[in-house]
């Protein structure tokens, strides 16, 4: 592990284009050891850095990595600060993976409308470009949804169904959740 994380070091140290990519690994690594005001700040800090030379996707993913940890640490005003940002993003910056994330912290957060907002922007943009990852996003956030309302049998069933078409570890953690 220590030499992983030396290596991940190297690459937050470098300049564009690794900074982030080893910005955003340091972090997930902290909050695998537990460390989550160390993964915070290296979030913190690597959001808003100069998007033209690293992309949007980077701030995308440490934005919701970052609401996951103010989860994590009880701080739902920052998870749903760093939600609400995150939908300001263009469709086009947003993929389903991102959208279907954002709506299950929401439905964790117990904000069952703004998940169901986020499905509603999640799904066009699945049938736009029919494809079994993104048909599993749109079923894995109904669960979600469904889960955070209480209906049990009803996200078993939804992800049960979408298990026969793309075998996840989110389906089956999102069963796991449900029994």
């Amino acid at each position: 592990m220590d030499g992983a994380l030396k290596a991940l070091r190297g690459l937050a140290e470098a300049g564009p284009p690794y900074r982030r990519l080893g910005q955003f690994f340091v972090a997930r690594t902290a909050i695998y050891q537990g460390r989550l005001s160390q993964a915070d700040e290296l979030l913190a800090a690597s959001i808003g850095r100069d998007l033209r030379a690293e992309g949007e996707s980077f701030e995308i993913r440490s934005r919701l990595l970052r609401a996951r940890v103010a989860r994590l640490r009880g701080e739902e005003q920052t998870a749903r600060a760093e939600l609400e940002r995150l939908l300001t993003y263009s469709d086009d910056a947003l993929k389903a993976e991102s959208l279907r994330d954002a709506g299950g912290l929401w439905a964790e957060i117990g904000e069952v409308d703004r998940a169901r907002q986020v499905l509603t922007r999640l799904r066009p943009l699945a049938s736009s470009r029919p494809e079994p990852f993104r048909d599993s996003c749109v079923r894995i956030l109904e669960a979600e949804v469904a889960l955070a309302e209480g209906r049990m049998s009803e996200a078993a069933a939804i992800l049960a169904d979408a298990a026969l078409h793309r075998p996840r570890y989110q389906i089956d953690w999102g069963l796991g959740r449900v029994h």
